[in-house]
């Protein structure tokens, strides 16, 4: 027997874990106003660490993840049934909604091509989003290991690489902020409701 979730639980479990997600100092650092230096190795660096990124997409995976219970497109589904009879609220939510499902397809990346990498054909930024996002380079196939030992073999294309990640994750971080509010939004007006 399974027992059905509360949308409204699960909306209180996705502003949580978007809280979290911005907490995170990865995302803090990036987002503090301060500029973030991205260097080929000739100029010092100030971006987050290694271990900082590894926390912050250990836990925005949680959003893109079909399996999830605060997985992107079933908060729609829990906002969509709550927020019925608010055609406002729903233009605002769907157009934002939008823009997330955009930037996590990532299209826009898919004409910015790498070519200068010698022994690997032409990449696109859209093939690195999904070889680190969704852990494509896994440990098993030799082929990915050495295509990630290829972008990062020199400098200026691993601190390319690097800086459109992290400007990815950013972004996306700061579009999951914005549904968590309208999220508590609605919940408010629920509960005013009452």
């Amino acid at each position: 027997m399974t027992m059905k979730c509360s949308p409204i639980n699960e909306l209180k479990l996705f502003i949580t874990g978007a809280k979290r997600l911005t907490t995170k100092s990865f995302y803090q650092d990036l987002n503090s106003g301060e500029e973030i230096g991205f260097s080929d190795g000739s100029l010092p660096e100030n971006t987050p660490t290694v271990e900082q990124l590894e926390s912050y997409l250990l836990h925005f995976r949680k959003f893109i993840q079909k399996n999830d219970r605060v997985y992107f497109g079933l908060v729609n589904q829990y906002v969509n049934e709550l927020a019925i009879h608010q055609a406002a609220f729903l233009d605002e939510w769907n157009m934002l909604y939008k823009a997330f499902e955009e930037l996590i397809k990532a299209e826009a990346l898919t004409d910015r091509v790498i070519t200068h990498v010698p022994d690997i054909p032409d990449l696109s930024l859209l093939d690195l989003f999904r070889a680190r996002t969704f852990g494509d380079l896994s440990h098993l196939d030799f082929k990915k290991q050495l295509l990630h030992q290829k972008l990062s073999s020199t400098s200026q294309l691993d601190a390319l690489y690097r800086f459109e990640y992290y400007t990815f994750l950013s972004e996306a971080g700061e579009v999951i902020a914005e549904m968590a509010d309208l999220c508590a939004r609605l919940l408010n007006s629920l509960n005013n409701q009452v």
